[in-house]
């Protein structure tokens, strides 16, 4: 298992943690059991994924083209 770090925008956190604790899952398991879900239901019917539009993918497609900042040390 691979452990991983995701930002979320407070409102997103906020409905993603309501529908883990409405339905008494820890919100890692929530999040990996909609990924999965998400997952084979693109499996069955593959289909190109539209990101235009989306702050979310617009605002990371900003921070990963910003170049690394080494630590002031």
């Amino acid at each position: 298992m691979h452990r991983t770090q995701i930002y979320f925008e407070e409102l997103l956190f906020a409905d993603v943690k309501r529908q883990a604790n409405n339905l008494g899952l820890s919100l890692s398991a929530y999040i990996r059991k909609t990924l999965e879900k998400d997952l084979e239901e693109r499996k069955k019917n593959p289909q190109t994924l539209d990101f235009s539009g989306s702050r979310y993918f617009c605002e990371s497609l900003f921070w990963a083209s910003q170049p690394k900042q080494a630590a002031k040390t």
